[in-house]
């Protein structure tokens, strides 16, 4: 979860912060989808607030 890594998500948005980057695109499954909802939680709260954007890796239409 978000607290058992908060130190690596911490450091993510530092580095974004650090390179001006507003945007940050992630492909994946359920679980990216997951820790782009966290990458744009945890930057809101340090006060640098991202577009965190998932991009499925695939589409089943069912």
């Amino acid at each position: 979860g978000l607290d058992k890594n908060r130190a690596e998500y911490e450091r993510l948005i530092e580095v974004f912060r650090a390179h001006n980057i507003g945007y940050f695109f992630y492909n994946g499954g359920g679980d990216s989808a997951d820790t782009c909802l966290k990458v744009s939680q945890i930057s809101e709260k340090l006060g640098y607030p991202i577009q965190a954007i998932h991009v499925p890796k695939t589409v089943d239409n069912d």
